[in-house]
């Protein structure tokens, strides 16, 4: 519990929770790889600043969620 604000419960990640979710990133980034393979650099990054968009917008939102 946080002793700042007891509604609020923290969490720490063990070692071996760390290495199951490095792994998770490493096989995320091998599909990524894979799948914009052969892009034209100009297009990935009008696909980036696109996510980075509808992101903020997400977060700029109550709860999260697109009205």
């Amino acid at each position: 519990m946080s002793t700042a604000d007891r509604r609020t419960r923290e969490a720490i990640i063990t070692r071996k929770g760390k290495t199951a979710t490095d792994a998770v990133d490493a096989a995320r980034e091998e599909i990524a790889l894979t799948l914009f393979k052969g892009w034209p650099r100009r297009d990935f990054d009008e696909l980036v600043r696109l996510m980075r968009m509808l992101a903020d917008r997400l977060n700029e939102t109550p709860g999260g969620h697109a009205r």
